[in-house]
């Protein structure tokens, strides 16, 4: 009876705060963005304060009299062009849009249209703050001189910041100013900054300099409180270890005024301590980020049939990696990562080190690298985020590994390492994929969600993969299956019940459906069910803007034979308050 009430709870145990898909830092924590306008919305003001759109002048026309002066070249043929200035564009792209003008005389009007057909090459191509410019010149055997002036930001001017620092701001804006200016990747920059969430409202006019083919821009921010303090009660952990938790999140998004963001994390239960602590800082315009996070939890079995032995578990985390914006723009955004992990957990039982085929007398090891790309797509009414973890397993600092045969510390009965006995040097995979959908009809939402884990040979329990419960399959027990390999899936759609006047919403029906399973590795296969699937609603209410309750009742599909707790009756909630 014993052994099977350990091999119950042997999940409960082994789980770190790190393990399982839902929980690993940096690739699968950051919430799907559900896009609030459309990446073709204005961006750029370039309004009169009348309202009357007004195009920016690209650079100072030339004098009537300059005009008139090549023009009164007795039998001006202009033949070729001498382009001077460009940069930005092919000179070919001036020569076709110049071709009707060559090999015939040409008067000062037409000269004139000569020059606007060659600023239109610059504007049709979104430098709208560049042009062509004929200067006073003596015309010779045909050829015709074209000043190109090509525009560029004289300033960046930032009003509103008081929290981020205006040069981190000015630096971002940078990369879509040129020079040469191109008004699209300027207003792509703008939209970006302002899905930065610590940025509440962003408005940008753009206007032209002092000096020929300069402009100015300036914009105004709004900031959002970056201090963030969350109050939870739920039922959410395993029933093993106190299904009811409360916790206490606090954040601050903007510490140093770089855009980094400092996070921790207290959950306590009748049987469960967690803290937790994440910082990320950006190195880089360019979307470079540091990112650091460390977990510590303490649990202790509450089966009634473990009391007298006393079986308790300790766990640590740290992690630190580097992510890479590979391509950016207000609909797209394509990263990478590299990571490198540290996950301990010991395990004991009346004070003595809880012994299994795949520990070293009670202490897992993990030393991993990890490697994640992600790409996010944003549109209109819709979000979808495609993620892929690489994780390799390393036999460094002192991981677990089983190069020969150990003693049981208690029986003394010799175990004898094989290929089969997870150990610290592995290969997984895990892919995730995030979509939502706002529906214009009724403000009805759509969510779907996919997870799978694939491995290349039995894995310790830090590194499996978990079903069962909130975020996997409601309707069972919070990590209520663990295998080496498996997925997770579900669809929920969100029906707006009640609204507010000014559209926010008060109560909401969710019904959804979810599905999972897993499989094991090697010669370890785990007697039971191997799929979870269930059926159910949920209820949301949020009386203040502040305050939310969410009650989720699952129907599973399949019978486990536990009725303890209430999550064996498919019965979840959980209450948040946002202090601020």
């Amino acid at each position: 009876m014993l052994c099977l009430a350990l091999a119950a709870a042997g999940p409960a145990i082994a789980q770190s705060p790190a393990s399982g898909i839902r929980d690993r830092p940096f690739a699968t924590e950051r919430e799907v963005p559900r896009a609030e306008e459309a990446p073709g919305e204005r961006a750029l003001g370039t309004e009169t304060g009348e309202g009357e759109e007004r195009v920016l002048p690209a650079v100072p026309a030339p004098s009537e009299a300059e005009v008139e002066a090549l023009g009164a070249q007795a039998g001006l043929v202009v033949r070729s062009l001498e382009l001077v200035g460009n940069s930005a564009l092919p000179d070919e792209a001036f020569l076709r849009a110049a071709a009707p003008f060559l090999g015939r005389p040409l008067d000062s009007a037409e000269l004139e249209r000569l020059r606007r057909v060659l600023t239109a090459v610059y504007v049709d191509a979104g430098y709208v703050t560049s042009g062509a410019r004929l200067p006073e010149q003596t015309v010779t055997e045909g050829r015709l001189r074209v000043e190109l002036v090509e525009g560029r930001l004289a300033e960046i001017r930032i009003a509103g910041a008081r929290h981020y620092r205006e040069s981190v701001l000015r630096r971002r804006l940078e990369r879509g100013a040129g020079p040469p200016v191109r008004v699209p990747d300027l207003e792509a920059a703008l939209r970006i900054l302002s899905q930065d969430p610590r940025i509440a409202r962003l408005d940008a006019r753009l206007e032209p300099g002092s000096s020929p083919g300069t402009s100015n821009l300036f914009v105004a921010i709004e900031e959002a409180d970056p201090a963030s303090l969350l109050f939870g009660i739920d039922n959410h952990l395993s029933p093993s270890v106190g299904a009811y938790a409360g916790s206490v999140d606090v954040a601050h998004a903007n510490p140093l005024g770089l855009g980094d963001r400092l996070g921790a994390e207290v959950m306590i239960s009748e049987g469960l301590y967690r803290v937790a602590g994440s910082y990320s800082l950006p190195l880089h315009p360019s979307g470079t980020e540091l990112l650091v996070d460390a977990r510590y939890t303490q649990a202790e079995i509450l089966d009634p049939l473990l009391d007298e032995v006393d079986v308790r578990n300790e766990s640590l985390s740290y992690s630190v990696g580097l992510n890479q914006t590979l391509y950016r723009t207000p609909s797209d955004w394509i990263e990478a990562g590299l990571a490198f992990d540290l996950r301990e957990s010991r395990s004991t039982i009346g004070g003595d080190p809880f012994l299994t085929p795949s520990s070293d007398f009670g202490r897992t090891a993990v030393r991993a690298l990890r490697a994640n790309t992600a790409w996010t797509r944003r549109m209109r009414a819709s979000a979808l985020t495609l993620r892929s973890i690489a994780s390799f397993g390393l036999d460094v600092l002192d991981a677990t590994m089983h190069h020969r045969s150990i003693r049981h510390p208690l029986t003394n009965a010799l175990l004898t390492p094989n290929g089969n006995i997870p150990e610290a040097r592995f290969t997984s995979w895990v892919g995730q994929l995030r979509f939502f959908h706002r529906f214009e009809r009724g403000g009805i939402e759509l969510d779907l969600r996919g997870d799978v884990q694939l491995a290349d040979g039995p894995l310790l329990s830090l590194e499996q993969f978990v079903i069962g419960g909130p975020g996997s399959v409601r309707g069972y027990r919070t990590n209520q299956l663990v295998g080496d390999e498996g997925f997770s899936s579900g669809v929920e759609v969100r029906l707006p019940l009640l609204r507010t006047v000014t559209g926010r919403r008060v109560l909401s029906l969710a019904p959804f459906a979810e599905v999972g399973r897993v499989s094991w590795k090697g010669d370890h296969v785990s007697p039971g069910k191997r799929t979870l699937s269930s059926l159910g609603t949920g209820l949301e209410w949020a009386p203040r803007a502040d305050l939310s309750l969410r009650v989720d009742w699952a129907g599973a599909l399949r019978d486990t034979g536990q009725h303890g707790d209430l999550q064996d009756h498919g019965v979840t909630f959980r209450v948040t308050w946002r202090a601020r």
